[in-house]
């Protein structure tokens, strides 16, 4: 009998040693990070082959997946504080990277304005990055947010039989 209960004994203060450990430094630090939802980033996007486009993440940790735009056409989609928003592009200038312009001004159906500009970076295969970007969100009360971002301008490979 006192066997059984020195066995059981033990096991229990096993099982709280276990349940009150400490945290590693690498467990201490991923719950330190902050989480990233689906609601803070626009969700996946894919192109068909053949098709460019470009994509761009914010600066900060985690980044977020922010902007996204098809070569060729006048829409594209962001992410702002208030959540998703579809754009329709009202002007561009600057120098051509790929078949994007570096300064860009979208319009949300809101009529709030969203300026897009950055500096070409190295090229890559199939496409080339995007560094010092930053979106500028024109609120109706003449507030602007920045927000830092960087990213790819990409083409899918067409499909090979």
């Amino acid at each position: 009998m006192i066997n059984r209960w020195l066995i059981l004994g033990v096991a229990f203060w096993a099982l709280s040693a276990c349940a009150t450990r400490e945290p590693s430094r690498s467990e201490s630090a991923a719950a330190d990070a902050p989480t990233q939802t689906a609601e803070d980033q626009l969700p996946a996007q894919t192109l068909d082959p053949g098709a460019c486009g470009l994509f761009l993440w914010t600066t900060d940790k985690p980044s977020r997946f922010v902007f996204f735009m098809r070569a060729g056409e006048s829409d594209a989609k962001v992410q702002s504080a208030d959540g998703p928003k579809d754009l329709r592009l009202t002007h561009q200038e600057g120098s051509l990277m790929g078949q994007f312009a570096t300064k860009t001004v979208f319009q949300t159906a809101s009529a709030e304005q969203v300026l897009l500009s950055f500096g070409p970076g190295e090229e890559i295969d199939g496409g080339q990055r995007i560094r010092n970007g930053r979106l500028v969100f024109l609120g109706k009360d003449n507030w602007e947010t920045i927000v830092p971002v960087v990213g790819l301008a990409a083409c899918q490979t067409a499909d090979v039989e």
